[in-house]
């Protein structure tokens, strides 16, 4: 493959992740009232919190470990770390505003982002962790301009 092919890739996964972002948001908006939990702290905090420490954690903790742990003692077909790590990835979401709907959706979010890691794993040319963590980056940055900026 050519460099080219991969930063495609990256593009697509990041244009994907944001398309499926405003279509999630749009769907929870319809279905629930607004998540009542604001945090109280000045936007960068809020930035930093949202756009960069929260994908980067929670791509670690809920795709890079969940899925190479499933892999390696559980399955390592690709359908239980999926839901495996989307599942993980939702429960602590549904703590933001006790709401299951929002939870819901975040499964369908971690699914992507789980299947994400796993097609990047699939390649020698990218590194999955960057790779979601990117994608996870753009849709809180997108959240992040949409909501307190």
């Amino acid at each position: 493959m050519t460099k080219l092919n991969k930063y495609i890739i990256i593009g697509l996964v990041i244009f994907i992740s944001i398309l499926f972002n405003i279509l999630i948001s749009y769907l929870s908006h319809i279905i629930t009232a607004p998540p009542l939990f604001m945090p109280k702290k000045s936007k960068i905090a809020l930035f930093f919190d949202i756009v960069i420490i929260a994908p980067f954690i929670e791509t670690f903790i809920f795709q890079f470990l969940v899925i190479e742990f499933s892999i390696k003692y559980i399955s390592n077909k690709s359908t239980i770390p999926i839901l495996l790590s989307a599942l993980l990835f939702a429960i602590p979401h549904y703590f933001n505003d006790h709401n299951l709907s929002y939870s819901f959706f975040t499964f369908l979010m971690g699914t992507y982002f789980a299947a994400v890691y796993l097609m990047a794993k699939k390649r020698q040319d990218l590194n999955p962790f960057f790779v979601v963590f990117l994608a996870h980056f753009s849709v809180n940055l997108l959240y992040y301009l949409f909501s307190f900026a």
